[in-house]
């Protein structure tokens, strides 16, 4: 084998090293990705949902006597158990502090792993991943202010149709179609320990009209959540490109 030869295989060796390393991450992100998006398994036992739990999010999966955790940069979760039965669940999101997270312990005695899923992650793309934790607080408390003005805004908006719906109609109470197609800013809905802040934009009627017996169905806001029926837009923080218009140097 003269020099030539042995530098052309020494260099097929190499890419071909190369090519396999980049099929090998490829594969395994397909892998993740496929784990990610798989239906829920609503079967096994409460450690064995919350490891693949842990699994899909990216979260190191911790157990403990009494209690499992869950934990990354972004969340920790902490599910306290008695016999087969969770007795308490607290999270912390972006290194705030920890709080009680009804909605979540309810959502895990009923066994709904798929709507926990969805939840957390959309809860996880809350904020970008690049900032820092003192820059996420503050992401944090801007969410907060400009929740707490659209929030009002909506329940201001709700208040003026109800009582247009009361002098007009007798009624006492309004329909979900109404406080979504009438409100100034649809149906506004708080962020909890478990789903970012969602406003439902519009509701389209026949979705909620029953044919047979000529009425509009009897649904509320969880309902809504849980058959994903409407556009809704997930109120978050994202990267911007554009750039700083007003420098912070005087």
């Amino acid at each position: 084998m003269n020099r030539d030869s042995s530098i052309m295989l020494s260099f097929d060796q190499e890419k071909r090293i190369v090519l396999d390393a980049d099929d090998r991450e490829d594969v395994q992100n397909a892998l993740s990705d496929l784990r990610k998006h798989m239906p829920a398994d609503e079967s096994g036992d409460l450690a064995t949902h919350l490891r693949n739990l842990a699994d899909n999010l990216s979260c190191d999966f911790q157990v403990h006597p009494g209690y499992f955790k869950l934990k990354s940069a972004e969340v920790s979760i902490e599910v306290a158990v008695e016999g087969t039965q969770v007795s308490a669940c607290t999270v912390s999101w972006f290194g705030e502090r920890p709080v009680e997270a009804t909605a979540l312990k309810k959502l895990i005695a009923e066994n709904r792993w798929g709507t926990i899923h969805n939840t957390l992650s959309a809860m996880l793309r809350l904020l970008p991943t690049t900032l820092s934790r003192e820059e996420k607080c503050l992401c944090m408390r801007c969410l907060d202010l400009l929740e707490k003005d659209l929030l009002n805004a909506s329940m201001h908006s709700l208040e003026l149709i109800d009582k247009d719906l009361i002098i007009n109609s007798s009624s006492t109470s309004i329909p979900l179609v109404d406080k979504i197609n009438g409100g100034m800013l649809g149906l506004c809905q708080p962020r909890t320990e478990s789903s970012p802040f969602i406003i439902h934009l519009i509701a389209e009627p026949s979705i909620f009209f029953d044919v047979q017996s000529g009425t509009f169905l009897n649904v509320d806001e969880q309902a809504i959540n849980d058959g994903l029926l409407l556009p809704c837009a997930r109120l978050s923080v994202v990267a911007s490109p554009t750039p700083q218009l007003f420098s912070d140097a005087p």
